[in-house]
């Protein structure tokens, strides 16, 4: 059973993670345009 759900997961995760990486990226982009927009935030909200 442990096999099967690895091997079943083996892949979305994989795939997931491509998406997260996508995410964090813009995210980020996000953030570093809000903390050089305001002065005043020093760390990225939320």
């Amino acid at each position: 059973m442990g096999q099967q759900v690895k091997s079943d997961t083996a892949p979305l995760s994989e795939k997931g993670r491509r998406e997260a990486e996508n995410l964090v990226k813009w995210f980020e982009g996000k953030h570093v345009d809000a903390i050089y927009a305001s002065p005043y935030v020093t760390t990225p909200c939320c």
